[in-house]
């Protein structure tokens, strides 16, 4: 009479085989929806890569065709593995298991960039209308900045310009510097300050305008760009907008950035800087006088030019051409672009394709304990026999 526990040995061996065949049963039925998932998927990734280049009624059957076909491959081969390669052993398991893997690989690595383009196509799409309308808003501040900075600069440049001609004025009609009320070497060095600081206002006065001419538009076509990135709606319309604002943007930033203040501001600098003579020989107590008179302008300049250096150091270096124009990509090409940040969806578009593996290496261990609980199961009932006949 069987003892208690090989009854309760029995009773967990044939729970164990008919809970693993009901698993097994229930997985192939359940594989169908993943299965038609992934068709769907693919269609629609197929369906957004067509209409890039606007698909013919052929195409689209074509592409139902390529879907149709990986879903059915994706669902046999699930269904195979799930219902053969338990059963097998030894080099038939290692050939099953290399072909399985090569199977279920090269079907993933074909399915899941139309997943993809399912999945995370239009966020891709969203994050580089973003870049580009970052990108251009970046531009555009410098270059305000630069306007806004020379701009500051022009009253104190344009001050200093008129101080300079009226003490001119004053030495050829009074002798202020000089004490001989006459155009001189005095009254030149002054005049040929307030000449440089004068050409110097007008030239920044004219950016400034032309800049200020050009903001009103630039304005606009910012707005055009802002609506089609943050507004929602089908993507490519948006995309062709964008691209025509961008490019307007770009061509409106250039010409902002023409107006290079700062080599203005530069030569200036370096024109005052050479306009004074170290030493020079007087012939005559006059000439003495107005050489002293000339190293006291050069002395009255350098505080002119230091600001003018300040203000030089204070504005930024911007290109008048960008080394690459960002522009707005189409679903396929800113999946690649934005991968990085999209890899919570390329983990995804694996996981549909490959997570009944998992399940499948669940079941093949049950299995292989079901295998091995009879080989147990002898050996005890060898053990009991064994001490049945020593106690005899």
């Amino acid at each position: 009479m069987p003892s208690p526990a090989d009854v309760r040995f029995q009773q967990n061996r044939f729970d164990l085989k008919g809970r693993t065949v009901l698993r097994e049963h229930l997985t192939e039925i359940l594989l169908m929806p993943p299965s038609c998932a992934t068709m769907m998927l693919t269609y629609y990734g197929l369906s957004v890569t067509m209409g890039e280049t606007g698909a013919t009624f052929v195409q689209k059957g074509q592409a139902l065709a390529v879907a149709l076909s990986i879903g059915v491959f994706a669902w046999l081969g699930w269904f195979y593995l799930f219902g053969l390669i338990y059963r097998l052993r030894g080099t038939r398991l290692a050939v099953a298991l290399s072909a399985a893997s090569l199977y279920v690989g090269t079907l993933a690595a074909i399915d899941a960039p139309f997943n993809m383009m399912a999945i995370a196509g239009g966020t891709a799409v969203q994050m580089s209308l973003d870049d580009v309308t970052a990108s251009a808003e970046r531009r555009k501040d410098e270059i305000f900045a630069n306007s806004l900075a020379a701009q500051r600069l022009l009253p104190a440049i344009r001050a200093q310009a008129q101080r300079f001609a009226a003490l001119q004025q004053s030495e050829i009609d009074h002798g202020t510097q000089s004490g001989r009320p006459k155009p001189g070497k005095v009254s030149d060095a002054l005049g040929q300050v307030a000449g440089l600081l004068n050409s110097l206002a007008d030239d920044i006065g004219k950016g400034v305008e032309a800049s200020r001419a050009l903001q009103g538009e630039l304005g606009r076509h910012f707005a055009e760009l802002k609506a089609q990135t943050y507004r929602p709606g089908p993507i490519r319309p948006r995309v062709e907008a964008a691209v025509v604002a961008a490019e307007r943007i770009d061509d409106l930033l250039v010409q902002m950035a023409q107006h290079d203040y700062g080599v203005s501001i530069a030569a200036t600098l370096k024109s005052l800087a050479t306009l004074f003579p170290a030493s020079t020989q007087a012939g005559t107590g006059f000439q003495q006088v107005q050489n002293d008179e000339v190293r006291a302008i050069s002395e009255m300049v350098k505080p002119v030019a230091e600001a003018l250096q300040a203000g030089l150091s204070s504005l930024a270096t911007v290109k008048s051409e960008p080394a690459t124009r960002k522009r707005p990509q189409g679903p396929h090409e800113a999946v690649r672009t934005y991968w990085r940040a999209l890899l919570p969806e390329w983990a995804a578009a694996l996981f549909i394709d490959l997570a009944p593996a998992i399940l499948l290496i669940i079941l093949i261990s049950a299995w292989r304990e079901h295998d091995h609980q009879p080989a147990g199961h002898a050996a005890s009932q060898a053990a009991g026999t064994s001490r049945a006949g020593d106690a005899e």
